[in-house]
């Protein structure tokens, strides 16, 4: 797959996410209307892919007694991503703000549009792009409050 596939099914899952926030969804109409906007059978299907394997990780772990705070950087993960923005990111995955599939995006993101570590502000605002509601914003001095 080239980088322009992965592309285009991160828009896809953004897309689908966007517009089917915690409604069950009809796939069926989801397929018609991705393919009514460009997208391929394949890439639909690979992103509804990464959302099934997103959802049933999600219950295996709630089933297991684990809560969400019970994610772990690689130490690849670790080197796209100031030490503030891991923080950041692990919050907002522990409380529920963000999927399991919004985090590996929101990093591949950091990493692919900055060469050094992705400040926090950075991948705020890669992460404002996938989840508009996320909690966070600058106070009068300039410092985030994420409170």
């Amino acid at each position: 797959m080239t980088g322009r596939d992965d592309e285009r099914i991160r828009e896809i899952i953004s897309w689908i996410m966007d517009n089917a926030p915690g409604d069950p969804y009809d796939p069926g109409n989801i397929y018609t209307r991705l393919e009514d906007m460009g997208y391929s059978s394949e890439e639909i299907r690979q992103a509804v892919l990464l959302l099934d394997a997103d959802s049933l990780r999600g219950g295996l772990l709630a089933d297991d007694g684990f809560d969400r705070g019970t994610r772990i950087l690689s130490s690849m993960e670790r080197n796209m991503l100031s030490l503030e923005a891991q923080g950041w990111l692990l919050w907002l995955r522990s409380t529920g703000w963000i999927s399991e599939t919004h985090l590996c995006l929101i990093i591949e993101s950091a990493g692919l549009e900055y060469r050094a570590s992705a400040s926090l502000e950075e991948v705020m605002e890669i992460a404002l792009r996938y989840v508009p509601s996320i909690p966070g914003e600058y106070d009068e001095g300039g410092s985030i409050n994420i409170n």
